[in-house]
């Protein structure tokens, strides 16, 4: 669905107009875009919440959600860019210049008892929780593990040789946002569920003036968040797996 047709009246500007009895005057169309905004962070947040194995990104994007840049020596943060919501791999090339995939922490983990990670650095060769985390792994070498913090991909260890382009980053991005002078441009999602986001701009509407009309509003929003979900937790027939027991008779 188009984001502004006046010719057709079929935009989700117009049909927000429909559903929210409203027009150009009294809802401006800076308040009608913030709120279609509002409800894309909305919809990106039920895909990304309905299943782990759909790398959904934004149709509107015209390249991959994929970053990389350069392993310095010695360096152990990366910036990442401020659009990605969710990191689903990290890759290093080593010293042999190979991709090895990065296990990810979190800080947190190493205040755990049961942490327990084999280094020979460390007498006894294990760790065995309680570690301070500038302790943990600090001779630079070929990277294992990676923490997101804040905006930044910190490596441990740290790499102890530069590689160009050494570094990749898999994730998943804010969607392509709206502007107020769209007319052609369309959700990235599901084509047949776009009409959510004019219901939700009608919604913001109706709620922001005290309408009657909120709980029709609210109820059509609720079916089509369940529309949402469902179709994004749906398995194509190729990738479902049946798991059938293999019987030995031993008799």
């Amino acid at each position: 669905m188009e984001y502004s047709n006046d010719s057709t009246k079929e935009g989700i500007v117009q049909e927000c107009d429909f559903w929210a009895t409203s027009d150009a005057t009294s809802y401006p169309i800076a308040q009608k875009t913030r709120n279609a905004n509002n409800a894309l962070n909305k919809v990106i947040s039920l895909i990304l919440g309905a299943d782990g194995r759909w790398q959904y990104d934004d149709t509107n994007r015209t390249d991959l959600p994929i970053g990389t840049t350069d392993l310095v020596a010695n360096q152990q943060d990366y910036g990442i860019s401020t659009d990605m919501l969710l990191i689903t791999r990290v890759e290093i090339k080593d010293s042999n210049g190979k991709w090895q995939l990065l296990t990810p922490m979190d800080q947190n983990d190493l205040n755990s008892p049961s942490f327990n990670q084999y280094d020979s650095k460390v007498p006894g060769g294990y760790y065995t929780g309680g570690l301070a985390l500038t302790d943990f792994l600090n001779t630079p070498g070929i990277p294992l593990y990676y923490d997101n913090i804040a905006n930044s991909l910190f490596l441990y260890p740290k790499p102890n040789y530069n590689s160009t382009g050494g570094l990749k980053v898999y994730y998943q991005r804010v969607p392509s946002y709206f502007a107020t002078s769209d007319t052609t441009k369309k959700p990235g999602f599901a084509p047949h569920l776009n009409r959510y986001i004019s219901l939700s701009m009608a919604y913001d509407y109706a709620f922001a003036k005290g309408l009657d009309k909120q709980p029709t509003l609210k109820q059509e929003m609720i079916n089509y968040e369940q529309a949402i979900k469902d179709f994004y937790e749906y398995k194509p027939k190729y990738e479902q797996v049946n798991l059938k027991p293999h019987i030995e008779n031993y008799s």
